[in-house]
């Protein structure tokens, strides 16, 4: 009897859990719209890169094809666990994480 209990109390516990995790709904999402009304999103990538420069023909002609932009962010002067341990602890996360091979 104790277990049967028991059983329906953890059952009801984990229903309920369920609903409140389904209850609501997000109101943010990633990136932000600017004034073309191009979706931009921010990027970081945990390996050695450069920038693309802002009046680069082929990202101007995926902006337009597909409403969005990418910012991306590179290493620079650190290690890849390096950069992803900044990146967290500072608490601002871009919209996507490429973490390279950092652990």
């Amino acid at each position: 009897m104790k277990k049967e209990i028991v059983s329906a109390a953890l059952c009801a516990a984990m229903f309920s859990s369920v609903l409140a995790g389904c209850g609501k709904q997000a109101t943010t999402s990633g990136g932000t719209v600017n004034g073309d009304g191009v979706k931009e999103f921010t990027a970081f990538f945990a390996v050695p890169g450069s920038e693309i420069n802002d009046d680069n023909e082929i990202q101007k002609i995926i902006a337009e094809k597909t409403g969005c932009k990418v910012k991306e962010t590179w290493l620079t002067g650190q290690t890849a666990e390096e950069a992803v341990g900044t990146l967290i602890a500072g608490g601002e996360y871009p919209d996507f994480v490429d973490g390279g091979n950092a652990s």
